[in-house]
């Protein structure tokens, strides 16, 4: 039965990208943001390095405007990393992974804007909530009461994060 695979790989997935998420806050509090993600890419392009023999024929099709594009999206890609493990040496890493997954919205949003997609009721409904949840995990609720807006710890750079991962 295909339906019962794609749920079992889907929580496959869903385990395993939980058990990284648990990585990279440790080599990430460990090290620093910086230094973990040198490290990460280092050993990413190593490994990755290997296919290159198997795709040449794919990198002569490679022109300057596709190039240009790709290394701006690294770079965006880049500080969305640097900015996500800054805010787990900050913050609380459930929370911050939380926000840091809402890059979805951002997707959600620009679609909208340039793709010109439309969402029904229960889809705004559920995109408010997700508004509301980055919200309420953003800032300091405790301190919110005083009328002033105190972010928590890492709320911030986590949402540079899913913004940065929301335009890659």
């Amino acid at each position: 039965d295909y339906q019962m695979e794609s749920i079992f790989f889907a929580f496959v997935v869903f385990f395993g990208w939980g058990v990284a998420d648990l990585f990279t806050t440790i080599s990430s509090r460990k090290l620093n943001a910086y230094s973990a993600t040198f490290w990460n890419y280092l050993f990413g392009t190593i490994l990755l390095s290997l296919f290159i023999p198997f795709t040449l024929n794919d990198l002569a099709g490679l022109t300057l405007g596709n190039f240009v594009l790709n290394l701006i999206l690294g770079v965006i890609l880049l500080l969305g990393v640097v900015c996500f493990r800054s805010a787990l040496i900050k913050g609380s890493s459930p929370v911050i992974v939380a926000i840091s997954a809402s890059y979805a919205v951002v997707i959600t949003i620009l679609s909208l804007v340039f793709f010109k997609e439309t969402l029904n009721v229960v889809q705004s409904l559920c995109v408010l909530l997700v508004f509301i949840g980055i919200f309420l995990s953003v800032f300091d609720l405790a301190k919110l009461s005083s009328g002033k807006l105190h972010f928590g710890k890492g709320g911030v750079l986590a949402l540079f994060a899913a913004l940065l991962w929301g335009i890659y």
